[in-house]
């Protein structure tokens, strides 16, 4: 699952429990105009355990948490709207 811990200037997404459908690029954006997009492209590569013997070949599981975190920085004084910052994934 994923959960984001959000400050005034701060938006920080964690992974909790980090899975193979959780690659893809993840994105935050403030809604403030002429905003930048951070951008991540998470990659997971699974380690392997290979038992030649049998031929067997397990995948550990990423039982392991990430953060991502978007900064927001030189805002204009004259803001109109409260600040909001939101994640997407692809």
């Amino acid at each position: 699952g994923y959960n984001v811990q959000t400050e005034t200037y701060l938006s920080i997404l964690t992974i909790n429990q980090l899975n193979l459908s959780d690659e893809g690029i993840y994105m935050c954006k403030s809604n403030q105009h002429q905003s930048i997009a951070n951008i991540y492209n998470l990659t997971l590569t699974p380690s392997m355990k290979i038992y030649p013997n049998d031929g067997i070949i397990e995948l550990n599981r990423y039982q392991r948490s990430i953060n991502l975190s978007c900064m927001v920085r030189e805002l204009p004084i004259n803001i109109i709207d409260p600040l909001k910052i939101k994640w997407y994934h692809k």
